[in-house]
């Protein structure tokens, strides 16, 4: 726990397993959180907790609380599974949360739990909690999965069940999305998206989406 937590070009906090033992749970408490890889290579400034290829275990889950949220420059706070276990769930509670993909490639700044490489592992459920919630500039929260294991459920609103004040979605591929690419019999399904807010804003070409390819 700190005032104020900063991780900028690479940095990351994160929980792997590579084996049969449970990948760890990763919990990061402050006030003001910023998570900005502006100038580093994609995918590689986040916290998060990942079940890796050849593993035989669940991911743990990541928290992420604190008063003002920030994700920047292809950041992202996101559990992933590349096996049979499971992605673990993501929780993001804060005052204000904001994703924002400005100078970096559209879906990947945000807030995700993913089941990779057709496997069978299902990915987790994400649950952003706040009063003002921001998604601009092709940022994105998703649960998604291209296997057989299922999408996660995901959830918008505010603290203790509450709605939340506002939630904005604004540029285009900004996206809350939980989507199976899966394809055949045995592909899994897309989870459910619940929003609760007093307003709900949608602009320029932002989209909202649960989806099913196949099965």
């Amino acid at each position: 726990t700190a005032d104020a937590i900063t991780i900028l070009g690479g940095g990351h906090v994160s929980s792997t397993t590579a084996g049969t033992g449970a990948g760890g749970q990763v919990t990061l408490t402050g006030g003001t959180i910023l998570i900005d890889g502006t100038g580093a290579p994609v995918g590689i400034t986040d916290v998060a907790s990942r079940s890796l290829p050849g593993a035989a275990a669940n991911a743990g889950g990541v928290s992420v609380r604190g008063d003002s949220i920030t994700l920047r420059g292809a950041a992202s706070i996101s559990t992933s599974t590349y096996n049979g276990g499971d992605a673990g769930q993501v929780l993001v509670s804060g005052d204000t949360i904001l994703v924002d993909g400005l100078d970096a490639p559209a879906g990947i700044t945000g807030i995700f739990s993913q089941s990779n490489g057709g496997v069978s592992g299902n990915a987790g459920s994400v649950t952003v909690q706040g009063d003002r919630i921001e998604i601009r500039n092709g940022g994105a929260i998703g649960s998604n999965t291209d296997g057989s294991g299922d999408a996660g459920d995901i959830t918008l609103g505010g603290a203790a069940g509450a709605p939340a004040a506002q939630v904005t979605l604004a540029g285009a591929a900004s996206r809350i999305n939980s989507l199976s690419a899966g394809t055949g019999p045995d592909a899994g399904r897309a989870g459910s998206i619940g929003i609760a807010a007093g307003r709900l804003a949608l602009d320029d070409q932002a989209g909202i989406l649960a989806s099913t390819v196949d099965g």
